[in-house]
């Protein structure tokens, strides 16, 4: 006779007792029955949870091509003991030795081409797996390996996604939050992967936590000279350099954005190397004009195997942050082009997003985020927002496989300039795509032309401040990125700007505050102060902006006299910390009461210049 479902109820522990003896049972039985059939017991691995593994296998490189999956493919199946399995793709493997010599960076290769799996476990436990090897001759397998996972002992979160609780904001697989407070690393210098060890080391101090890397032709691009455009083994050394910025990233706590294409290799009206690019029918390859990129069969093939390769050899990082298809999609463009918002037929765009973001999936076990970008120049011109139907690359936002969108946005386009925040806050929300996701303002500055003329219009770095406060107060992600960073952060040493920032906004769970931008009014004698402020359930986050002064109309005389009005703060005891933005003092600590009523709560704003920020935490609930 059975019995009510609820009357066979068990508790947490019980529970979580049975699980334990069932996978301790399993995994002897598993380990220890070969033996009573006269077999060898299978060999042990053991890894971390969300640690890398990585083995090289005891197989030979000898197809002519082995970055074409069609002659060879391989690849590692992992079994969990839940049941669930994941695919890791194989790739081909060159170690080198760096050194510097005079300023550059040397590498001489120390081993022969090898096949090496890299796999990140989710899950503790026991897993099974085993590699297999596919030829036109049919497939080959290896034997299964045990491989056991433990506790994680360096306080590792998983990767990171969209968050389930708010679609705006993105949090770690094991619910901790997380913000990206960020900057563009492009490519190094003459440096190499020292010129990355010696930047992220300065941004690292000041709490940054993202960086933006791309692939191009004169760094860590696999397809371009002395390369095939299809067999990659003469740029392995490119290869191993970005293994080395992942493993400086993962020692630093920092977060990856790949960039995969660049507008420029396929131009021919700006940043132009299409003369120079390896797809051209002039050099070999199968694209007869830029644009052809969309389109061609051969040419996204080729894509895909790239894709997959990268997949195979970074997508087991939790330094990955997101795959980003392109910079500035928008600009591959034929010669003479105005730099029109049509330049290409969005059908294709789209079509072509698909099919790669879709590529990628297949390729990358830990489904890692997928963005793209486009420049964003038209508005830059405008003082308001415009209407959803004018943003171009919307449709390539609002695709499922896109899952974040982005912001590039100069000043020096605008005939007549506006706070960056006017600029961020009339974008952000437009650009957010229709089901509310994430948005970053991934590439930011007072002028595209160049370092030399950045610093003539903000000599002073005020701009390149303002850029990375107006982003998290617009409901964007993360932090404003800007660029120049070896030609103008370093040289005028403007690393600090990040630390404030960083400060400021550490360790809020942006994801299950449930912000909302709110008006707050401050009054000051003869001064007009705006405050930007994020009002949470927990946390409140406040921008202080002079608003007579900016970096295009400067006004440095102190606020001295300036009151903040909060209503509507929750009941409860509340921390408030004022933040010197530019020294990273605090100013002033102290607590406050709220009765949760509504009432205004006024408090004096701490003497400052430019810009002041204020955080408040509930740290007693009523």
């Amino acid at each position: 006779m059975s019995m009510p479902d609820e009357t066979r109820s068990t508790t947490p522990a019980t529970d979580r007792a049975r699980r334990l003896w069932l996978r301790s049972v399993c995994f002897a039985a598993l380990l220890w029955l070969p033996l009573t059939s006269g077999c060898r017991p299978l060999p042990l691995d053991f890894s971390r949870l969300w640690a890398r593994f990585e083995v090289t296998l005891p197989l030979a490189v000898e197809a002519s091509n082995p970055f074409d999956p069609d002659e060879v493919e391989v690849w590692a199946e992992f079994w969990s003991h839940d049941g669930a399995v994941l695919n890791a793709p194989g790739f081909v493997y060159r170690p080198y030795q760096s050194e510097l010599r005079d300023g550059a960076e040397q590498l001489t290769p120390t081993g022969d081409l090898e096949w090496r799996i890299r796999f990140t476990p989710n899950q503790r436990g026991f897993w099974a797996w085993r590699w297999v090897r596919r030829t036109s001759e049919g497939d080959e397998t290896g034997p299964w390996r045990f491989l056991v996972v433990g506790r994680d002992r360096e306080n590792r979160h998983g990767f990171v996604r969209r968050s389930p609780d708010d679609s705006r904001y993105l949090r770690f697989d094991d619910g901790s939050p997380f913000f990206s407070v960020g900057v563009n690393l492009g490519w190094y210098g003459s440096g190499g992967t020292f010129d990355y060890e010696r930047w992220m080391d300065r941004y690292a101090a000041e709490g940054v936590n993202v960086i933006r890397i791309w692939m191009p032709r004169w760094a860590m691009s696999l397809f371009n000279d002395p390369a095939d455009l299809r067999n990659w083994t003469e740029r392995m050394d490119r290869a191993w350099q970005l293994d080395r910025i992942f493993e400086l990233a993962e020692q630093r706590g920092m977060k990856v954005m790949l960039v995969l294409l660049n507008h420029g290799a396929f131009s021919e009206s700006f940043n132009s190397g299409w003369h120079l690019n390896p797809f051209n029918a002039a050099n070999g390859g199968p694209l007869q004009e830029p644009l052809d990129v969309w389109t061609d069969p051969e040419g996204r093939r080729i894509l895909q195997n790239l894709f997959r390769y990268v997949a195979a050899r970074w997508g087991h990082s939790t330094a990955l942050l997101c795959w980003e298809l392109w910079n500035e999609a928008n600009l591959t463009s034929p010669a003479g082009s105005t730099g029109a918002p049509l330049p290409m037929e969005m059908d294709d765009v789209v079509a072509w997003h698909r099919e790669m973001a879709q590529a990628l999936a297949a390729a990358d076990p830990n489904d890692h985020l997928v963005s793209t970008s486009s420049s964003d120049w038209l508005e830059a011109l405008f003082t308001t927002p415009l209407a959803p139907e004018l943003h171009v690359f919307r449709e390539v936002w609002e695709m499922p496989e896109i899952d974040f969108a982005q912001l590039h946005l100069y000043q020096a386009l605008a005939a007549y300039p506006q706070p960056f925040f006017s600029m961020f806050r009339n974008t952000v929300p437009v650009r957010r795509p229709v089901a509310g996701g994430p948005v970053l303002v991934a590439e930011a500055g007072v002028d595209s032309a160049g370092p030399g003329e950045t610093l003539f219009r903000d000599p002073e770095g005020e701009g390149f401040h303002d850029l990375l406060w107006a982003a998290p107060f617009s409901e964007a992600f993360g932090t404003g990125m800007p660029w120049w960073w070896d030609n103008l952060t370093e040289p005028e040493d403007r690393y600090f700007h990040f630390g404030p920032l960083a400060r400021l906004l550490r360790d809020v769970a942006f994801d299950r505050e449930g912000f909302a931008s709110v008006d707050i009014p401050v009054e000051a004698t003869g001064r007009d102060v705006i405050a930007h402020v994020l009002a949470g359930d927990t946390t409140w986050l406040a921008w202080l902006k002079n608003h007579d002064h900016e970096y295009f109309h400067p006004d440095r005389t102190p606020v001295t006299d300036a009151t903040l009005a909060i209503s509507d703060l929750p009941a409860g005891i509340w921390q408030m910390t004022w933040i010197d933005t530019w020294s990273n003092a605090d100013l002033e600590r102290s607590a406050i009461v709220s009765d949760g009523t509504g009432a205004a709560i006024t408090l004096d704003v701490p003497e400052f210049a430019r810009d002041v920020a204020l955080r408040l935490d509930r740290f007693v609930e009523p």
